[in-house]
């Protein structure tokens, strides 16, 4: 019988100081896959035995026989910055605490590795449309700002489009008469003024886009924040006229919960039809209509200066669709 538990006692050793330089080979393996691939900073370190250890000191374990066995059946094992363990526990270390390390180590590879990307993209695209960095100077400001590398076709809806002319020299928002000689602004927009940031936000394919920040040229104090989605402010009222939302019926500018802005009305094959400003929920100063084709001016309507002003609105001026004038307001009698 001693004999037998003598011989259960050598092959219960032997297993598990097998188990033990496997975990030894398993733990410096992850530590160098860390160093070379999820840390570039440390490849250098790596060409040292002493900075290889380094990585997992709780676990390292010395040349030669990677830790001590006593005992019989009942053997114990003394691991490194665990005290002494049983051989139950030195087991149950390795098949199911190691295990679980490598797979918290291999997420949080994963996960550096997607923010090392995210940065990286974060210089050469926005909003997953390749760009490219520009900057030109006007007057006393600098303006830093990204193109399209590549033509692509703006928002339709888009009220205002912005675009850079290389030959010019310039940023403008005009319409554009040859796109394939100008450049979509696409990505971060920064204007500074005697070396102070002005304005920054962004632009997505040549329309504002997300936030929007105006500062102070003097002390660089933030005076106005804005935020926008494809050329319209973003808390934006849109009315369609179909149910999968592909055309953009009217926009109702909204602040604060309230009708504020700009408002623009849209024919459905996406022409503009109408646009005017209102102001806490009221139609205020000159509205305008349009004629689909050509987009000439139909009707010119003049509401109250303000908000508040006891004014009725009136028509201005209108047109024929051949830009014919058929009606205009006389003009009020000079008093002198």
């Amino acid at each position: 019988m001693d004999s037998a538990q003598t011989i259960f006692s050598r092959k219960n050793h032997q297993q598990l100081i097998i188990l033990m330089f496997m975990a030894r080979r398993f733990v410096v393996f992850f530590g160098l896959f860390y160093l070379c691939v999820a840390h570039p900073h440390g490849r250098a370190q790596a060409d040292t035995a002493a900075s290889k250890k380094s990585l997992i000191p709780e676990l390292k374990l010395p040349d030669g026989v990677p830790l001590e066995v006593s005992g019989g059946l009942n053997a114990s094992a003394t691991l490194p910055g665990m005290g002494t363990k049983s051989a139950k526990d030195a087991l149950d270390f390795i098949t199911n605490d190691l295990p679980d390390l490598g797979l918290k180590f291999k997420e949080k590879v994963k996960k550096e590795k997607a923010r090392m990307k995210k940065n990286r993209l974060a210089r050469t695209e926005y909003e997953g449309v390749s760009m490219q960095k520009m900057a030109i100077v006007v007057g006393s400001a600098v303006i830093e700002f990204h193109v399209l590398k590549k033509y692509a076709e703006p928002n339709p809806y888009a009220p205002e489009v912005f675009w850079y002319d290389p030959a010019g020299r310039q940023i403008s928002k005009s319409v554009m008469k040859d796109p394939a000689k100008v450049l979509l602004l696409h990505g971060p927009y920064k204007r500074y003024r005697d070396d102070l940031l002005e304005e920054e936000g962004f632009y997505a394919v040549g329309a504002k886009d997300g936030r929007w920040e105006k500062y102070n040229p003097k002390n660089g104090h933030l005076i106005e924040k804005s935020y926008w989605e494809q050329g319209f402010p973003a808390d934006s009222r849109f009315v369609y006229y179909d149910s999968a939302h592909a055309k953009i019926k009217e926009v109702y500018p909204v602040q604060f919960g309230k009708k504020k802005g700009t408002f623009y009305g849209f024919y459905e094959g996406g022409q503009l039809m109408e646009r005017g400003n209102f102001d806490n929920e009221q139609k205020i100063g000159t509205w305008i209509e349009y004629y689909a084709v050509k987009q000439r001016q139909k009707k010119v309507t003049q509401h109250r200066p303000h908000w508040y002003d006891d004014v009725e609105m009136h028509v201005e001026k209108e047109w024929d669709e051949k830009g014919k004038l058929i009606y205009e307001r006389p003009k009020p009698k000079s008093t002198n």
